[in-house]
C-alpha cells in the first residue's frame, strides 16, 4: 500500500475514532473501503490492514477517555438535549447525520409519515463532526428546518432548538436569521467510544491465520476456475480437430 494511502486512511480513522459515533467494527469495515478504493488489492487484505491501522487508535482513545473528569462533557449536554428535543416538542433530531447539509435535509424526513405529528428537524452532518473533532474551538454547526418546508415554522423550530440546547448548559450562537445555522460551541469534543463485547476479538491474532485461509480458498478458487477454462479450451480445440477430420 502506498504511503499517501497509507497518511489518508490513518488520518480519517483518527478523527472517526476520536468522534466516539462508529463501532470499532464499523471503523474497521470504514477504512477497508477506503484502502480498496485506492489500492488494488483484495478485500481480505485490505481488512488486514485497516485493522492494524484502526485498532492502535482505539485502543489509544480507550487509554485516553479513561482521564476525563466525571462531569458531563459537550456530547453527553448535546445528546440530552436532542433527546429532549425529540421527545418533548416534535423535533427529529440526528448527531452525525449523512454526509453534507443537502443529504441530511433530504434524508431526515424519509421514514416519517403523513400521519407523524412531527414540526420539524435538527441535525449536524458528517463533514460537521470532522471539523469540530480535528480541530478544536471549532463550533458544532445545526442544521434544521420543517415538515413542510415553511420559512416562519422554521423560525419557531430555530428557537426552540437554540432554547433547549442553552437550557442545557451549552453555549448557543444564532442571529435569528433562518439562512443560518445555529452554533453550538466546542472547545473540544470529548465523545466515550461504543464499546462492544466482541471488541477484543477484532485484535485478536487469529484472524491473520481465518485472513490467511480465505486468501488461499479464494486463490484455490481462481486457479480452479482457471482451470475449467483452459480445459474448455482443450475440449473445444478438440471439437474442431474432429470436425475438420471428418468433413
Amino acid at each position: 500500500m502506498s504511503q499517501e494511502t497509507q497518511e489518508h486512511v490513518r488520518q480519517m480513522a483518527r478523527w472517526q475514532v476520536k468522534s466516539g459515533f462508529w463501532t470499532l467494527t464499523d471503523l474497521i469495515d470504514r477504512a477497508a473501503d477506503a484502502i480498496d478504493c485506492e489500492e488494488d488489492m483484495s478485500p481480505v487484505q485490505a481488512k488486514r490492514i485497516a485493522r492494524q491501522i484502526v485498532i492502535p487508535l482505539w485502543e489509544e482513545q480507550l487509554t485516553t477517555q479513561q482521564s476525563w473528569a466525571q462531569e458531563q462533557t459537550i456530547a453527553e449536554k448535546l445528546e440530552r438535549a436532542f433527546e429532549s428535543l425529540q421527545r418533548n416538542h416534535g423535533i427529529i433530531t440526528r448527531m452525525n447525520f449523512a454526509c453534507c447539509r443537502t443529504c441530511g435535509v433530504s434524508e431526515i424526513g424519509e421514514d416519517r409519515d403523513d400521519e407523524d405529528e412531527t414540526v420539524g428537524f435538527a441535525f449536524f452532518h458528517e463533514q460537521t463532526t470532522e471539523g469540530f473533532v480535528e480541530y478544536p474551538g471549532s463550533n458544532i454547526m445545526v442544521y434544521y428546518g420543517t415538515f413542510p418546508r415553511s420559512k416562519v415554522k422554521a423560525a419557531d423550530v430555530a428557537g426552540t432548538v437554540v432554547r433547549v440546547l442553552r437550557r442545557g448548559r451549552l453555549s448557543v450562537e444564532w442571529n435569528g436569521e433562518t439562512s443560518r445555522a445555529i452554533e453550538v460551541k466546542c472547545e473540544e469534543w470529548r465523545k466515550r467510544l461504543m464499546v462492544q463485547e466482541g471488541d477484543s476479538e477484532e485484535d485478536d491474532s487469529d484472524y491473520d491465520s481465518e485472513d490467511e485461509a480465505e486468501e488461499d480458498s479464494e486463490a484455490e478458487a481462481e486457479i480452479a476456475a482457471g482451470d475449467e477454462i483452459e480445459l474448455c479450451d482443450e475440449e473445444l480445440a478438440g471439437l474442431v480437430q474432429e470436425d475438420s477430420q471428418t468433413s
